[in-house]
């Protein structure tokens, strides 16, 4: 069961609506509780405890809706063993309800269909606007003076999500208005859609004019021999640090050269997961430990992209694998990645992809090791850096959770594990907003405040429109005895991945 599905499970569970408030929650919940408890009261003895346990079921349920962390706590205990729920059909029959009888397969497959047909052309649609609106702003930014590189890129970025939103909007009402119902899944995916391809677009944007501005020439100083001048000292003063450098230590000049920092290595990917520091454990307060107060991590970094070529046995494989696992089909998606994977060992985006099927099938310490093996051989892929952190940063929350002898110090070294792979991605893609705030969160549940504000910091700084950012920097400021910042009343969810590698 994943995120989606445990909600809409807890929403069956109180009957009500997606994106109900917690006044709507709480009243929902009384009756509910209302009603077992009838239900415990008539009971025989040997119903009253089943009872009991669907009044704590209920109980859940709203916690859940109405708090991120404890919702996370629920999801974490369930793909970890510890918590179980019964079949929905099951408990809502202990209430005299069933659920409405489904209508034929037919019918079914000709929804789906027109389904799948729409949400093709509003797909279409919104990477057409996207494109349009960043050319538009691109030009416009640039029409009377060079702009600011990050202002440049985040006017461009707000440009095409706005863009892409409205498109969405259009799209979704005339869907309506036609009778087909587009579910929060359908509306998940197109918001997703729609960062990604803004942010892929901002990029190619912000490198296009980071490359006109190197192009541009030097302006020459009016007088020649001023400029001459000025060459000569520069030379003198940079051979005299040179010289003072060599005889200080000679091993210092070259390894603070800017030009000597070399890509990462397949020894620096494997040092990412060497045992840390056995002293530095998780926060004693199980509440900072588990990330209490903060909203949770942000996602995976996504699939590696479609095949541009798709003749060899290994591609062929590959492409119908990212198609099964953008259908939902996970199962078919992981078998046809890891046939892939043997049919074209070179394909290393295959095993890329199978690990991130495991690591969304919950088999956490096998995605680890498959993007252990990734990084050996492409060691400056960031996504499995950033991948195979989060993947430790999961497996940290499920120590803290089971709460077991050792779990302070257990989940003390996961942390430490992914903030490691965080370093290592923010080294290759320094602009990476959610490698920072996912290294911000591990740090907070370290108790290493100071780091974690920064980190949050930095996370907004890189992109604006990370309201998560903001809101997690609030909660370090508040503890830390820092102004706050105003954020919207309500909690802003958790933000989506960064964008998956492009096809090799």
């Amino acid at each position: 069961m994943d995120e989606s599905t445990l909600r809409i499970y807890f929403r069956r569970v109180l009957a009500v609506p997606a994106g109900a408030s917690r006044k709507v929650l709480r009243a929902a919940r009384d009756r509910r509780a209302a009603l077992w408890r009838e239900k415990m009261l008539a009971a025989p003895a040997d119903q009253k405890q089943l009872c009991e346990q669907r009044l704590s079921i209920t109980n859940m349920a709203y916690d859940a809706l109405s708090d991120s962390v404890r919702f996370r706590a629920y999801f974490t205990r369930m793909q970890a063993g510890v918590e179980t729920l019964p079949e929905l059909e099951e408990l809502l029959a202990g209430l005299g309800e069933t659920s409405p009888k489904p209508p034929p397969q037919r019918v079914v497959e000709k929804r789906l269909a027109a389904v799948h047909e729409r949400m093709q052309r509003i797909q279409t649609l919104i990477e057409g606007a996207i494109r349009q609106a960043v050319e538009a702003e691109s030009k416009r930014l640039q029409e009377n003076a060079v702009p600011d590189s990050d202002e440049f890129y985040d006017a461009v970025y707000a440009a095409a999500v706005a863009s892409g939103q409205q498109v969405k909007a259009d799209e979704v009402a005339a869907a309506a208005k036609s009778k087909i119902e587009l579910d929060e899944h359908c509306l998940a995916e197109l918001d997703a859609l729609i960062t990604d391809t803004s942010e892929m677009a901002a990029h190619k944007a912000y490198d296009k004019l980071e490359a006109q501005v190197a192009g541009r020439e030097t302006p020459q100083p009016a007088n020649r021999s001023v400029a001459l001048t000025l060459s000569l000292l520069i030379l003198v003063l940079v051979f005299g640090a040179a010289y003072f450098a060599l005889n200080k230590d000679p091993g210092s000049f070259l390894s603070n050269s800017p030009n000597a920092a070399a890509a990462l290595t397949a020894a620096d990917a494997q040092a990412c997961e060497e045992t840390p520091s056995q002293g530095l454990q998780s926060s004693e307060d199980a509440r900072i430990a588990s990330g209490g107060g903060l909203i949770a991590p942000a996602g995976a970094a996504g699939l590696g992209g479609s095949a541009n070529d798709v003749t060899e046995e290994g591609q062929i494989l590959y492409h119908d694998g990212v198609k099964e696992a953008i259908s939902g089909d996970r199962a078919k998606a992981l078998a046809n990645f890891e046939q892939a994977y043997k049919a074209s060992p070179n394909l290393i985006l295959a095993l890329y992809n199978k690990a991130a099927m495991l690591a969304i099938a919950g088999q956490t310490k096998e995605a680890i090791a498959c993007y252990s093996e990734v990084l050996k051989v492409k060691p400056n892929l960031a996504q499995a850096y950033y991948n195979r952190g989060l993947a430790h940063q999961n497996l940290a929350s499920q120590l803290v959770a089971l709460h077991g002898s050792s779990w302070r110090l257990d989940s003390g070294l996961e942390w430490q594990r992914a903030i490691a792979n965080y370093d290592k991605c923010l080294k290759i893609n320094g602009r990476c907003a959610q490698a920072f705030y996912n290294r911000g969160f591990a740090y907070y549940c370290l108790g290493q405040f100071d780091q974690a504000f920064f980190d949050f910091e930095k996370a907004q700084n890189l992109l604006a429109m990370l309201e998560a950012a903001k809101f997690n920097k609030n909660a370090v400021a508040a503890i830390l005895k820092k102004p706050v910042e105003p954020i919207a009343s309500a909690p802003p969810s958790a933000p989506i991945g960064p964008v998956g590698p492009a096809w090799q």
